[in-house]
C-alpha cells in the first residue's frame, strides 16, 4: 500500500529519447515535399499499464492485478489515476513531436468483468481522451480506443470521445458499423483482421482481407454520399506477431488496395 502511495506521474523529461524518435520519424515520412502516411501516436491504456505494473510481467489473467481490483478496488483506482496522467503526458508530448493521431491500446480490457471494464478500463481511458488536444497548429488530432475483446462493449465504448473505435477478430465490422449507426454514434472504425493469419500462405491472406472488406462494404454507409469503406482504418485486430513472414504483410498490402480500389468502382 505504501508503494502505491508513493507513486507519482512520469517524469516526460527521462521520455524525450521516445519523443525525438517521434520527431525523426515525422521527418522520414516526407519525401517529394510531401508526407507519405500519417504518424500514430501510442500508448498503452491505464489499466493495461497497471496490469503490468501489478504483476510484474506479462500474465495469462493477471491474477495480482484482478485481485487488488477486486479486494483494494481505491488502491488501483489510485495506480489508474496516475496512469491517466501519466498517459495523457506521455501522448500531448507526442504530438507535439509530431504525432497526427493518438491511440489509446488496452489489451487487456477484455480479461475484466462486465461493470469492472467500465469502471476500471474505460473510465480511465475516458479520462485520458478529455485530456488529449483534439488540434495542433490547425490541424485535427483523431483519437482511435482500443480494447481487445471489447467488442461486447462497444456501446460503452462510443460514449468515451474517442473519433476511432478499434475492433479485434471477434466483432464483424458490419455489425459493428450498424450498432454504431443504431445509437446514433457514426464513428469510424479500425481493425480487424487476426493477425495470426499471416502465418497462413499468400492465398489465405488475400482471401481473408476480402471477406472483410466485402462484409464492411455491404454495411450502411456513415453519411449519405459516403462509401461503406469510407471511415475504415484497415488494421490488424492486435499486434504483429514478431515473426510474421514480411512477404505476408506485403501480401496483405497489396490485397487491401486491389480489393478497396474494386468495391469502391462497384458502387
Amino acid at each position: 500500500e505504501e508503494a502505491v502511495k508513493k507513486l507519482r506521474v512520469a517524469d516526460m523529461d527521462q521520455l524525450q529519447y521516445v519523443f525525438d524518435a517521434v520527431s525523426e520519424i515525422r521527418k522520414a515520412l516526407i519525401q517529394d515535399g510531401k508526407q507519405r502516411v500519417p504518424l500514430i501516436g501510442f500508448s498503452g491504456s491505464p489499466w493495461t499499464l497497471a496490469c503490468y505494473m501489478i504483476d510484474g510481467s506479462g500474465s495469462d489473467d493477471f491474477r495480482h492485478a484482478k485481485t487488488m481490483m477486486f479486494s483494494r478496488p481505491d488502491l488501483l483506482e489510485h495506480i489508474l489515476e496516475i496512469n491517466v496522467q501519466s498517459v495523457a503526458a506521455y501522448l500531448i508530448e507526442q504530438v507535439k513531436a509530431g504525432a497526427q493521431a493518438l491511440m489509446i491500446f488496452d489489451t487487456w480490457g477484455g480479461l475484466l468483468p462486465d461493470g469492472w471494464y467500465q469502471r476500471m478500463s474505460l473510465a480511465a481511458m475516458q479520462k485520458v481522451i478529455a485530456l488529449l488536444p483534439r488540434e495542433h497548429e490547425g490541424r485535427k488530432i483523431p483519437v482511435i480506443m482500443f480494447t481487445k475483446g471489447g467488442g461486447i462493449w462497444l456501446n460503452d465504448m462510443a460514449q468515451a470521445g474517442a473519433d476511432v473505435i478499434a475492433l479485434d477478430w471477434t466483432m464483424p465490422l458490419s455489425r459493428a458499423r450498424k450498432q454504431l449507426l443504431d445509437i446514433g454514434k457514426p464513428l469510424a472504425l479500425q481493425g480487424n483482421l487476426d493477425p495470426l493469419i499471416l502465418f497462413s500462405g499468400n492465398k489465405q491472406v488475400a482471401e481473408a482481407a476480402n471477406a472483410l472488406l466485402e462484409d464492411l462494404a455491404r454495411a450502411p454507409a456513415l453519411k449519405p454520399g459516403l462509401h461503406p469503406l469510407d471511415g475504415h482504418i484497415f488494421n490488424l485486430g492486435h499486434g504483429i506477431n514478431q515473426f510474421t513472414p514480411p512477404e505476408s504483410v506485403s501480401a496483405l498490402s497489396e490485397a487491401v488496395i486491389s480489393r478497396s480500389k474494386a468495391l469502391r468502382n462497384k458502387q
